[in-house]
């Protein structure tokens, strides 16, 4: 009997992003681009969903706005195919929600692995490492990538 694979879900984090000069938290904007790869990457390597985090209201609703344009709306009627993948599409306030919405379908806490453009020896592990990861969770996976600097 194969094992079931990990449902894996991708998260962009707008929420707290660290400023470049690392003394600070701040908050990064969404742009039509985060939604449209990001949906696209999940639907691709057959994510679970795609998670867009920011604590502004009005980011919500444009990522909200967006995506059914292509799942519901006139876009849906034009290309088909981008409503494929923007049905990938979902937006917290936080991470913490995101996390607990995952829990609540799969009764496990995901397992997050996190991006990072500093340094962390400790901390690193390569594509090998991960999938084996991955390959032998029980519990689902959040890939965790962040914006800004």
């Amino acid at each position: 009997m194969t094992k079931r694979r990990a449902p894996i879900y991708l998260i962009l984090l707008h929420y707290p992003i660290r400023d470049k000069t690392d003394t600070r938290d701040i908050t990064t904007a969404i742009t039509n681009i985060d939604i449209h790869d990001g949906a696209r990457l999940a639907a691709t390597y057959g994510c679970e969903r795609y998670y867009l985090i920011t604590p502004f209201e009005e980011q919500r609703s444009l990522v909200h706005r967006i995506s059914s344009h292509w799942v519901d709306g006139k876009g849906s009627q034009r290309t088909p195919t981008r409503g494929i993948a923007m049905q990938k599409v979902a937006h917290t306030f936080d991470l913490i929600e995101a996390c607990d919405e995952i829990t609540k379908l799969h009764d496990s806490r995901p397992l997050i692995i996190g991006t990072s453009a500093q340094a962390q020896p400790d901390q690193k592990i390569g594509y090998d490492g991960l999938q084996e990861v991955i390959a032998n969770s029980d519990q689902p996976i959040v890939l965790l990538f962040g914006t800004g600097w």
